[in-house]
């Protein structure tokens, strides 16, 4: 957790914790299954619609995964189930979960378009995010301080239906902290 959002946290009566949560990997594999196979079922749909990067983009997370059988679709919105169930019981003790919105800096322009491989650096970067997007829990992700004129960002995740946790926290972290951008959206620049 960023130093800056535990203590502003921590001064606004949190009780801070270093944990693990749970199956956060498992999560944003779960969660890559079953949307490469959505894309699959609706491809013919939508593929005239979207621009030629797109195309590129979803040719490559394409190749991340296998069609999936009836079986195996089922069975991993079964597995989802059991994530989201452990995410309950760890949440019933710990409500709010603070962590990164990225574990790594932004990727350069383009690197999503890369391949493969590319594709899924990046999306590993992006597995709290996608724990999030999988099980449907609630999150805030905010900029929590800059480097090399970048924001950094953590989001604050809560149980399912707590969005009032969430928001509360980050407020606070917000009002403590201030707004913080790289850039003046009011410049233009």
């Amino acid at each position: 957790m960023d130093p800056a959002v535990a203590d502003v946290l921590a001064d606004a009566g949190y009780v801070l914790e270093e944990l693990v949560p749970p199956s956060v990997t498992e999560a944003s594999d779960v969660w890559l299954r079953l949307i490469l196979a959505e894309i699959r079922m609706m491809w013919s749909l939508f593929e005239a619609l979207v621009s030629d990067d797109a195309r590129r983009f979803l040719a490559a997370a394409l190749e991340l995964g296998e069609p999936l059988a009836q079986e195996a679709y089922g069975a991993a919105f079964m597995e989802r189930q059991g994530i989201a169930r452990a995410w309950t019981q760890f949440q019933a003790v710990t409500p709010l979960v603070v962590g990164p919105v990225a574990t790594e800096p932004p990727f350069p322009v383009g690197t999503d378009l890369s391949g493969a491989d590319d594709v899924d650096r990046v999306r590993r970067t992006l597995d709290l995010t996608l724990l999030c997007n999988c099980i449907g829990l609630p999150s805030v992700a905010l900029p929590a301080g800059i480097a090399h004129d970048l924001p950094l960002g953590v989001q604050i995740i809560g149980p399912r239906y707590r969005e009032d946790l969430c928001l509360t926290a980050a407020w606070e972290v917000e009002r403590a902290l201030g707004t913080i951008t790289p850039v003046d959206p009011r410049s233009g620049s």
